[in-house]
C-alpha cells in the first residue's frame, strides 16, 4: 500500500472512531486495570524488548511513522530496518499516558509521553491496537515524534 493511501485510511479510522464516541480512560501508569498488556507491550516496545505474543501481535501490514520516516512497524522493532528504532534510553520514563477505547472495546488509542530525568525533551507516542475475531489484540500503527 503507498504512502498517500495508508494516511487516508489512517485518517478516515481517526474520524470514523471519533464519530462513533470513544469511552475515555485516563490513568497513572500504576492504573493498568484491563489495559495492562497493551500499556506493558509499548513500554516493553521503548525498552527494546518484544511483546509479549500471547497478548499482543503485531499487524504484518503495521507501520511506524516516525519524524520523516515511514517504515514497517514489524520490521524496526525486529532490528530489520537499521537507523530507525523505537528503544528509549533506560534514563528515559513514561510519564503519562492516556489510553481510549471504543464502546465495544475493540479498538484502542494509547498516547504515551516519555521524559529523560532533566525532563526537558518530552517525547509523544500514539499506538493504536484493534482487537481481532479470535480477542487477541493486534498493534495496527505507531507514531513517535522526535
Amino acid at each position: 500500500m503507498n504512502t498517500r493511501i495508508r494516511i487516508l485510511v489512517l485518517i478516515s479510522l481517526a474520524i470514523t472512531w471519533c464519530l462513533h464516541g470513544f469511552a475515555q480512560q485516563t490513568m497513572n501508569l500504576d492504573q493498568y486495570g484491563k489495559w495492562g498488556a497493551i500499556i506493558q507491550s509499548a513500554q516493553n516496545i521503548l525498552a527494546g524488548k518484544s511483546p509479549d505474543k500471547t497478548t499482543i501481535t503485531i499487524s504484518p501490514d503495521a507501520y511506524l511513522v516516525a519524524g520523516k520516516r515511514f517504515e514497517n512497524l514489524q520490521g524496526v522493532i525486529n532490528g530489520e530496518i537499521k537507523g530507525c528504532s523505537l528503544n528509549e534510553a533506560p534514563s528515559r520514563q513514561a510519564v503519562w499516558l492516556h489510553l481510549k477505547a471504543n464502546n465495544q472495546e475493540n479498538a484502542v488509542v494509547l498516547v504515551l509521553k516519555t521524559q529523560s530525568e532533566k525532563k526537558t525533551d518530552d517525547r509523544f507516542h500514539t499506538v493504536v491496537f484493534m482487537k481481532g475475531t479470535t480477542g487477541q489484540w493486534s498493534m495496527q500503527s505507531w507514531h513517535a515524534s522526535e
